[in-house]
């Protein structure tokens, strides 16, 4: 059996990561995750505040 990579969830939230990484970078860090949770709704992304805080606070 080989690896085939990530996975889809793991692929999903690599590129969520870098949207969170994206707003909070755009707003020179100021941006809570609400307002980041506010951005990704607004790029098409569905996903809860509580996961993009969870992400946020992993993300340091």
């Amino acid at each position: 059996m080989r690896n085939q990579g990530p996975s889809k969830k793991e692929a999903y939230l690599k590129e969520i990561r870098q949207k969170i990484s994206k707003s909070f970078h755009e707003s020179q860090g100021t941006y809570g995750s609400p307002r980041v949770h506010n951005d990704l709704v607004e790029w098409g992304y569905t996903i809860s505040q509580k996961t993009v805080a969870r992400l946020m606070k992993e993300m340091g």
